[in-house]
């Protein structure tokens, strides 16, 4: 998974921002995976919650805590199929 450090360039960004690219798909279940350049599926959850380091609770949730996110659509035509 390719994930950027954002901010150096970009006046009131925060430390703890990072880039995600690849291509998103929504499953059948709702989750939301993020398929990268080295064909690789991540859950976006799951990277997420890696990212901040926060491990599961006694219920298996992870609490990320209050975040900005921004989605930039590329190209809704290349990826998986194209």
């Amino acid at each position: 998974m390719r994930i950027l450090r954002v901010g150096a360039d970009q006046p009131g960004v925060g430390w703890e921002t990072f880039r995600l690219v690849g291509d998103l798909t929504v499953q059948a279940d709702g989750r939301l995976i993020l398929l990268t350049a080295d064909g690789e599926a991540h859950d976006l959850g799951d990277a997420f919650a890696a990212l901040v380091g926060e491990p599961p609770d006694a219920l298996g949730d992870r609490h990320i805590g209050r975040v900005r996110l921004v989605l930039e659509v590329l190209d809704r035509r290349r990826g998986l199929g194209g």
